[in-house]
């Protein structure tokens, strides 16, 4: 299970996409003002190769949240939707790993997100031909490292150091540059 995070502003944390009917699994940095692509193009960060996916069909980023929740956002940009449900691995999802023990899926909607969390699932298109949803793109998401703006600084402030100085000025410096004449 993920730590909660420190309080503050995320700026960012570690993303495995598990692609739970093949097994497959990527790992990603996520930072403040980036995304991850999904969707059938190549030229995605997670290629869903599934009929009724579109070729740029949502994205991941980061939310600028206090508190540390909520911070994972999915955007849905398709024509056949996106749902997002808690997963069998979240907090408050099922014990034992099977999709029956899930939460119900959420519908988004082009231009609709939704905040995800350790543990949620995502299922790509949503809407499909015959209306089953075991041809489509089925993910997990799993949260870690998460870092917060008051944790990216090392600690200490920052304090400018007074430099040596003679009666000509800082020393080691001159009008020709460090040194002295070259």
């Amino acid at each position: 299970t993920m730590a909660p995070a420190a309080p503050g502003r995320v700026v960012q944390c570690e993303v495995t996409v598990s692609h739970d009917r093949t097994g497959a699994s990527q790992k990603f940095t996520l930072q403040a003002g980036s995304v991850l692509r999904l969707g059938r193009y190549l030229a995605n960060d997670i290629v869903l190769d599934c009929d009724g996916v579109s070729s740029f069909h949502a994205e991941l980023y980061l939310r600028s949240v206090e508190g540390g929740e909520g911070f994972l956002c999915v955007r849905d940009n398709s024509k056949n939707g996106t749902g997002v449900r808690l997963g069998p691995q979240a907090e408050g999802g099922g014990t034992n790993g099977s999709s029956e023990e899930a939460g119900p899926w959420e519908t988004l909607k082009r231009g609709g997100f939704a905040s995800l969390g350790h543990g949620w699932q995502l299922v790509a298109p949503l809407k499909t031909r015959n209306q089953e949803l075991a041809s489509a793109a089925l993910i997990s998401f799993s949260v870690a490292n998460v870092v917060t703006a008051e944790e990216a600084l090392d600690g200490d402030a920052w304090e400018p150091v007074e430099a040596a100085t003679d009666e000509f000025g800082p020393v080691g410096f001159t009008a020709d540059g460090p040194g002295g004449p070259a």
